[in-house]
Formats: structure tokens, sequence, C-alpha cells
């Protein structure tokens, strides 16, 4: 082998061989951020998932409401038209 040749396989080895290390420590990191990545999404549809449900339930809440303050306004409005009746009013 020609000692150019010998010069070029040497120093791609060498750079094979620095490189190795870092491209593992890379893989991994990798590996890792996909795993917090996954865990971050996850705890994100969990948050979502329970805020929705507050939301559901509080919804619920606000349309009980609306409809005893409705069942209240008839009563009343029900009650004024009597009232005026027995004024002889229209």
């Amino acid at each position: 082998m020609s000692p150019e040749i010998l010069a070029l396989v040497s120093g791609v080895a060498s750079a094979a061989i620095m490189a190795g290390p870092s491209y593992l420590a890379l893989s991994r990191a990798r590996g890792a951020a996909r795993a917090e990545g996954e865990a971050t999404r996850e705890t994100i549809q969990e948050a979502v998932g329970r805020s929705t449900e507050l939301l559901t339930v509080q919804m619920a809440e606000v349309q009980r409401d609306v409809h005893r303050l409705e069942d209240w306004q008839t009563s009343h409005t029900a009650e004024h038209l009597l009232l005026r009746r027995d004024q002889g009013g229209n």
C-alpha cells in the first residue's frame, strides 16, 4: 500500500474512532429527547382531558342555574300578571 493511501485510511479510521463516542452520545440524547417528548405529550393530553372534564361540569352547573333563573322569571312574571289582573288593570 502506498503511503498516501495508508495515510488516508489512517485519517479515516482516526476520524471514525474520534467521532464514535460523540455519535453514541448523540444517539442516546436523541432517544432521551424522544422519551421526554412523549412524556410531555402524555402530560399535556392528561391536563387537557382534566380541563375538559372540569369545563363540562361547570357548563352543566351554569345550565342548571340558567334553568332555575328562567323558572323564577316565569313565576315572577305570572305573579305580576295576576297582581295586575286583581287590581283591575290590563
